[in-house]
């Protein structure tokens, strides 16, 4: 259907009369397109560069800017609908991009609000020509509303609170122009009759002054986010506790800058050295004289560490390690060095005191050498350490007593060379060429095998020697397998007691509102009102009573519950036990197998040794697949009554296995990690052990009780 308005030929016709002036047509639609079109290039430039979001929502604005003049101008030329339609759309395309672009800037959010007005702005224009509005009621409510918005966004830019006064007031300024302007357009075009020709350069001199305010606004902004950024590394590098300095070299030569850092180093005040350039070759070792006329004349590799002596002002030497970086303008002159100096006088001491020690053991290593061979072989022999002499073609091998208690090997089995290399197979070293070549250690730590095939773990130290006229190598283990297990235990204990203190400490006053909360959902769950919801509130005690469990599981922890010991049958409780162990048993399709001697009683509490029990058997039947057996024993193994329980499951991972005990350690989705800590903490109390073995074919539980006599 062909829209008609006779409005529009009005608002096209008033303004050919200046439509025939190229001058004035350059000026007033061919030059604002040209600088908007520019503009919107520069914005995306700074897009590119910055990628702040507003700056690309004002490139589109200003580039839909452009195209509003190229189709104004068009439409005047062609007196067609088609293009002032187009231009009306672009104004308000605009009017969204340039908003959104301001209220980005400023921080605000109105988006949506944005979006739906410009949306009801062109539902109207639609329906104006198609019901044929005269100008005023088609233009009117738009202009209005368009003005209205830019006025709305001068008032937020006016509230900025960083932004200085100039850009806040041409940018405010400019949009106020705007805003009145767009508001008053339809008023002056078809009431006043006032040639668009007299409006246009006003709203292109109000652009023109909102680009610059905005600009002002973008680069004030840049400038101050640049002086806090400097401000802030100002504030690291006056507390680094490392020596920064920015020493000039053109035009003059001259310190520029050097932190206090300084002052705590040398004992001098950072004035005193800016103040006396002098100073730094006095202060500075006269063997480093040289390494600053290095730097000045740039001889010195650029960014390479180097190590100087100076003089504290109470007289004393400084170590010092510093990273020279040259600094150099675009053509390539260097203008500048900065650097970062940092204190090493301590490691320097502790490095030569290391090196003496090192140096009094190396004596002390070729004194002991060249006694006598009787005292040599006495030493060797009866060392508290494993000791082995081992010549480089492997031909002759010596070990003494602690070696073969160590290893579990005889001298005799020793001497071929294959069965040292079986023992001394850790990856950390590499025993054929430790021997063929000498290396020199000191306390390696490797692990390595003794003939029942237990792994242990050692110290090793090495050296070479000359005996009975060979190249040999002397081999010196300090085995600490048995210190390593202590080390962990205590550490599991100190976890446990940490453990235990925290669930004495707070399991009781959180267990006094779960059981109020409890009570009240039980209320609740039985009130027929809410009989829909008791689903819910079954599962709500549920979960409540499974935080119970693992608040009680917390206080078994503690070890600052007392515990009553009195004398029991460990069968006797294994009896009582049976019927509920063997239900869980069926219920999972599993079997649940006793083998139980005559034993004596013992002192023990025999509820925690239920709670012992049921969490052993429970962790065996779940690391089992259905038509497994776990089997339950009790024996007398020595002066200790043992608790056995022996599962068919797949074994327990290797570095698990000295980690069990540890709270919260679990390897199963929905467990708390505090069934086996439990189990540990329980069987302390009873001054019980828990040992472990562990293959692919099962794992064993085995509690050691130490028998009442």
């Amino acid at each position: 259907m062909l829209i008609k308005n006779r409005e529009l030929n009005f608002y096209f016709k008033q303004d050919v009369w200046w439509l025939n002036l190229s001058e004035t047509i350059i000026n007033t639609l061919i030059t604002p397109a040209i600088f908007t079109f520019i503009l919107s290039l520069v914005y995306f430039f700074l897009y590119k560069e910055e990628g702040q979001r507003y700056l690309i929502l004002w490139s589109v604005a200003w580039f839909i800017n452009a195209l509003i003049y190229v189709f104004h101008f068009i439409a005047q030329l062609d007196n067609s609908l088609l293009w002032e339609v187009l231009r009306r759309f672009s104004v308000n395309i605009f009017v969204v991009f340039f908003i959104l672009g301001s209220l980005n800037f400023c921080g605000k959010k109105s988006k949506n609000t944005l979006i739906f007005i410009s949306a009801l702005i062109t539902l109207w224009y639609l329906a104006g020509l198609y019901l044929e509005f005269n100008f005023i009621l088609l233009h009117a409510p738009i202009n209005i509303v368009v003005g209205i918005s830019f006025i709305l966004t001068a008032i937020i830019y006016l509230t900025l609170p960083e932004a200085k006064q100039i850009g806040k007031t041409i940018t405010a300024g400019s949009l106020f122009i705007i805003g009145i302007n767009n508001s008053l357009l339809p008023f002056f075009v078809a009431v006043w009759m006032i040639p668009q020709a007299y409006i246009f350069p006003v709203t292109t001199v109000a652009k023109l002054g909102l680009t610059v305010g905005i600009l002002l606004l973008y680069f004030e902004r840049n400038k101050s986010n640049l002086n806090i950024t400097q401000a802030s590394y100002k504030v690291l590098a006056e507390n680094t506790p490392d020596i920064i300095f920015r020493y000039n070299l053109h035009p003059n030569q001259q310190l520029e800058y050097i932190n206090p850092a300084f002052t705590k180093a040398t004992g001098y005040s950072c004035q005193e050295l800016l103040s006396n350039p002098s100073l730094l070759m006095n202060i500075l070792h006269p063997d480093y004289h040289h390494l600053v006329k290095e730097l000045l004349t740039l001889q010195s590799d650029s960014g390479e560490t180097l190590d100087f002596v100076a003089y504290h002002k109470n007289g004393q030497e400084v170590y010092f390690e510093s990273h020279i970086v040259p600094q150099y303008r675009s053509g390539g002159q260097l203008i500048s060095i900065e650097g970062i100096i940092r204190d090493v006088t301590q490691r320097k001491l502790m490095e030569k005191e290391i090196m003496a020690l090192e140096e009094k053991q190396k004596k002390q290593t070729e004194m002991a050498l060249c006694t006598a061979e009787d005292r040599f072989s006495k030493a060797f022999y009866n060392s508290p350490y494993p000791m082995a002499i081992i010549s480089k073609d492997f031909t002759n091998v010596d070990v003494n007593y602690s070696f073969e208690e160590s290893t579990g090997y005889h001298y005799i089995d020793l001497v071929s060379s294959d069965k040292l290399k079986e023992i001394f197979k850790d990856d950390k070293l590499n025993f054929k060429k430790l021997i063929e070549y000498g290396n020199r250690i000191r306390n390696l730590q490797f692990e390595f095998l003794n003939k029942s095939g237990e792994n242990r773990t050692g110290l090793l130290s090495s050296e070479e020697i000359v005996f009975d006229g060979r190249q040999s190598i002397l081999l010196v283990i300090n085995d600490i397998t048995d210190l390593k297990r202590m080390e962990n235990e205590m550490s599991r204990l100190d976890r446990l007691n940490l453990i235990g203190q925290m669930a004495a400490g707070i399991g009781h006053e959180v267990r006094n509102p779960m059981t109020t909360v409890r009570g009240l959902l039980q209320i609740l769950g039985n009130n027929k009102q809410y009989s829909e919801l008791k689903e819910r509130f079954d599962l709500m005690i549920s979960e409540l009573d499974r935080a119970n469990l693992i608040i009680t599981q917390f206080l078994s922890l503690s070890k600052n519950i007392p515990e009553e010991l009195q004398p029991d049958s460990l069968n006797k409780i294994l009896d009582n036990l049976q019927p509920l162990l063997q239900a869980d048993a069926l219920t999972q399709g599993k079997n649940i197998k006793f083998e139980l001697e005559e034993m004596p009683n013992i002192d023990v509490n025999s509820n925690g040794i239920h709670q012992l029990i049921l969490n052993l058997v429970r962790n065996g039947l779940e690391a089992m697949q259905k038509g497994g057996t776990v089997t339950i024993k009790t024996f007398i193994d020595g002066d200790e009554v043992v608790l056995s329980v022996k599962d068919e499951g797949s074994g327990i991972d290797s570095y698990i296995l000295d980690k069990l005990g540890t709270p919260f350690l679990t390897t199963k989705e929905e467990g708390t990690g505090l069934g086996l800590a439990t189990c540990y903490s329980i069987a302390e109390r009873h001054n019980a052990r828990v040992d472990v073995d562990s293959s692919p074919a099962g794992a064993v539980f085995s509690v050691r009780f130490k028998m009442v006599y």
